[in-house]
């Protein structure tokens, strides 16, 4: 999903640093903690994000992320087409790819 946003022209910004932890799904970058965000990743799911964002395509497999992240992440990005691609529907095999992750 990260890799079609990038082509559809609404890739995430992996500007994180130790001011901005927080993900902004609307604004597809990380922002300062504290800001008022509507659409936005938790602090762990953003931290994590970012470690997907920055792995080289070939070493994912060995990433070390929590089940709960990861379902909360699929529930993340999700939101983050639906805010970037009009009349974006419900992915029907969303089941699958809870069992899968």
């Amino acid at each position: 999903m990260i890799d079609l946003s990038h082509i559809l022209g609404f890739g995430p910004l992996p500007n994180r640093n130790e001011n901005t932890v927080i993900f902004d799904l609307l604004n597809g970058q990380y922002d300062i903690e504290g800001e008022v965000i509507q659409y936005r990743m938790d602090k762990e799911v953003s931290h994590y994000f970012f470690t997907l964002l920055e792995c080289e395509t070939e070493k994912i497999g060995e990433l070390q992320i929590p089940k709960t992240i990861r379902l909360q992440m699929l529930d993340d990005l999700i939101m983050y087409f639906r805010l970037h691609v009009p009349g974006f529907k419900e992915i029907m095999s969303k089941e699958v790819l809870m069992e899968i992750l």
